[in-house]
């Protein structure tokens, strides 16, 4: 492995590569996960959440967990008895017998794309998965509901979180809207190296008509149009008072900012 390689690993292929060994982590010539597997790929505040809550509540998908997060894979692994990262894949897919009519939802960040390429599951099982891929166009609303939850742990209504009072600044808000443009080009080269195609859903866009674009999404994926059961809409749009404030007190200095540059005299 490259040092630029060894730089690129995130905290996930980490972990369970020291729990696993590098070895037990690679593909093992057998498709583990089957047709009924749906990867939902986001970056954090993309509205990743909301999407799988109104697929699962379609009645055609159940699951929508990061199942891919180090945490996760370890601690199951520890309960299971897993020796292997393989194992632990094909777990994933014997839930499919638990929901035999329904596809199994599982988020995976950019990150964690590269990890399974890198362990050698992508591209070899991708024409037996399908692939979302949800991004906001909004990406300063999105920064600034990135740098709140951050700060409050707060990442879904559910959590109580640390009930810090969030601090923003412009500086981090640039920075963090940085990261979300240089992600998303990595998440586009490596569906593009992958020869993924995935189904592009932008968060505008769904919160505007949610029940239609998850039809929508329900006809690409299998061929129906579910009736939603919108008593199981858990998750809420993210955007609040606060955070609007923020967003408009940022433009308005963003903006100022470029009359000063432009204009010597102010």
């Amino acid at each position: 492995m490259s040092a630029s390689s060894a730089q690129n690993i995130c905290i996930h292929e980490e972990r369970i590569t020291d729990f696993f060994g590098e070895s037990a982590c690679q593909y093992q010539g057998s498709a583990p996960l089957t047709e009924h597997c749906t990867f939902i790929i986001f970056l954090n505040r993309s509205g990743s959440s909301l999407l799988a809550n109104y697929l699962t509540a379609s009645g055609q998908f159940f699951g929508g967990d990061e199942n891919l997060n180090w945490d996760t894979v370890i601690d199951t692994s520890k309960r299971k008895g897993f020796e292997s990262f393989h194992d632990y894949m094909a777990f994933l897919t014997q839930r499919d017998k638990w929901n035999k009519n329904k596809r199994f939802l599982i988020k995976s960040a950019t990150s964690q794309l590269q990890m399974l390429s890198r362990f050698g599951y992508l591209p070899n099982i991708a024409p037996k998965l399908h692939f979302i891929r949800i991004t906001r166009r909004d990406i300063t609303a999105q920064a600034i509901s990135l740098s709140i939850a951050s700060q409050t742990k707060k990442w879904t209504r559910f959590q109580e979180g640390n009930g810090q009072e969030p601090v923003i600044e412009f500086e981090t808000i640039d920075r963090i809207c940085q990261g979300i443009k240089t992600e998303n080009l990595a998440a586009e080269q490596l569906i593009q190296d992958l020869k993924l195609t995935p189904y592009r859903i932008v968060y505008e866009d769904f919160i505007n008509s949610p029940i239609q674009q998850t039809q929508n999404l329900c006809d690409h994926l299998i061929g129906q149009r579910p009736e939603i059961d919108t008593s199981k809409i858990k998750h809420k749009k993210q955007s609040n008072d606060f955070s609007r404030q923020i967003q408009k007190q940022y433009v308005s200095a963003k903006k100022n900012a470029a009359k000063s540059t432009d204009d010597p005299t102010v």
